[in-house]
């Protein structure tokens, strides 16, 4: 079977070109992927879905993998009071790349050490975009050290592609345990503890939070939406306590 075809700019003109979604319009400015893959085309309407309350904010914002920075600027355009930075692998695509608001970072997304650099001098984020690997481990290893380390109190944390959580080359398959999207699919629980922790199975007083074993995202994950091919997950206080 054929790989699916990339639109020529020229056609992701004649199909988006027009749109109401601004979104649309400035990736087809930039010729990102984020509209000439197919399957990722839709990806713009979400992200407006997410983001457009906060477009004119000042913001910073992290994503990681952005190949010849064409979504760098994207989001440099979208985001017009915000800083962007972005984290790849391979420079070379890059070397010339100069750009104001935006900073790039070389190196692999489960270096730790580099992530807590990237945090340290730039965050924290308000958005951080994953659209690296797309390698199952390695999206679980980038959530689970920046959503705690490198995101902001009310940011938002997405992943792209999670397709591959069905792909074994990149670690998936369907109802695969450590697949990424059982990952996420395991936060829902995280984000309603209060209803089962503690052998809580009825309508009654949760047991004190001392007594739960309440993790890092049981506590702070508020939100999570589901699309196609793509995951958003909101930070924010979830206590255990009700006042």
């Amino acid at each position: 079977m054929k790989l699916n075809k990339r639109w020529t700019q020229q056609e992701a003109i004649e199909k988006f070109g027009n749109s109401e979604n601004n979104l649309h319009r400035i990736a087809v400015q930039f010729n990102s992927t984020k509209i000439t893959d197919p399957e990722c085309s839709h990806y713009c309407e979400f992200y407006v879905q997410h983001f457009k309350d906060r477009k004119d904010e000042n913001l910073k914002i992290l994503e990681i993998g952005v190949k010849e920075g064409d979504s760098l600027l994207m989001w440099k355009e979208y985001f017009p009071n915000s800083n962007i930075v972005g984290l790849e692998l391979n420079p070379e695509p890059l070397k010339n790349f100069r750009h104001d608001r935006v900073k790039i970072y070389f190196g692999d997304q489960t270096d730790t050490t580099l992530l807590r650099e990237i945090c340290q001098n730039e965050g924290p984020f308000d958005i951080i975009i994953d659209d690296a690997s797309h390698i199952n481990e390695h999206h679980q290893i980038s959530f689970e050290y920046l959503f705690e380390k490198g995101l902001s109190n009310n940011g938002i944390y997405v992943i792209e592609d999670l397709g591959t959580s069905y792909w074994s080359p990149w670690g998936g398959a369907l109802k695969k345990k450590d697949a990424t999207i059982e990952f996420m699919k395991d936060l829902v629980d995280n984000i309603n503890f209060r209803f089962h922790k503690g052998n809580r199975d009825d309508y009654v007083g949760i047991p004190p939070a001392d007594d739960l074993s309440l993790s890092y995202f049981d506590l702070n994950i508020t939100g999570i939406s589901f699309h196609k091919g793509m995951c958003f997950v909101q930070k924010g206080p979830n206590p255990a306590d009700i006042e």
